[in-house]
């Protein structure tokens, strides 16, 4: 269902990159930096509702994103990004025997490399898509009588893998200057995500 919803999306920003290919200058360019941050959105919450027989989501915290992201060429650039997430849950669970209600606090840490390509030749508007190759660290606290008790392990957390998720956006830069926005769309580990971009 999420991929049917961002395949469109991807169709509908690579004709915007048709669209803002006539402009005379760049607003990337070999040797520039870009410096964004963003607040953007995902189904975790909605996940641990299904996973979780018998639990509440309490609260998340939505996705928050920084990237670095350094021209190589005019068209290509690579950097690093890290996303971080919080989510709370109340759970009631069996344990030894016994049942028992207690809340569980998770956080997700994404850190990945991401290789753009720079669409167009705007002054202004900077269209980018590419490949985010990153890993997820999870971490957990409980308040749980069972001292053994690990919700990370529960749900099947733990295990890192490298995974490739696809990511496009597009920044606009306010009167050709160095202070922009910034919006984003990608599989994982947001949906959408919006923020400021600086350009050095």
């Amino acid at each position: 269902m999420k991929k049917n919803i961002i395949a469109p999306i991807f169709v509908l920003l690579l004709f915007t990159a048709g669209l803002i290919n006539q402009a005379s200058a760049q607003a990337h360019s070999q040797g520039q930096l870009g410096v964004s941050a963003n607040i953007g959105y995902n189904l975790t919450s909605l996940i641990f509702r299904v996973i979780s027989t018998g639990s509440e989501a309490v609260g998340s915290v939505p996705p928050v994103s920084g990237a670095i992201d350094y021209g190589i060429s005019d068209r290509f650039s690579l950097g690093v990004a890290v996303t971080y997430q919080g989510a709370g849950l109340t759970i009631t669970d069996t344990i030894s025997g016994i049942q028992e209600t207690f809340k569980a606090n998770f956080s997700c840490t994404n850190v990945g490399i991401r290789p753009l390509f720079h669409f167009g030749s705007s002054d202004d508007l900077d269209f980018y898509a590419g490949i985010r190759l990153s890993t997820t660290i999870w971490s957990s606290n409980t308040e749980s009588s069972n001292p053994d008790y690990d919700p990370v392990s529960e749900f099947n957390l733990g295990a890192r893998r490298i995974r490739l998720q696809p990511v496009a956006g597009i920044a606009y830069f306010f009167g050709n200057g160095p202070i922009g926005l910034n919006a984003e769309i990608a599989t994982a580990p947001y949906l959408v995500a919006i923020g400021a971009k600086l350009r050095l």
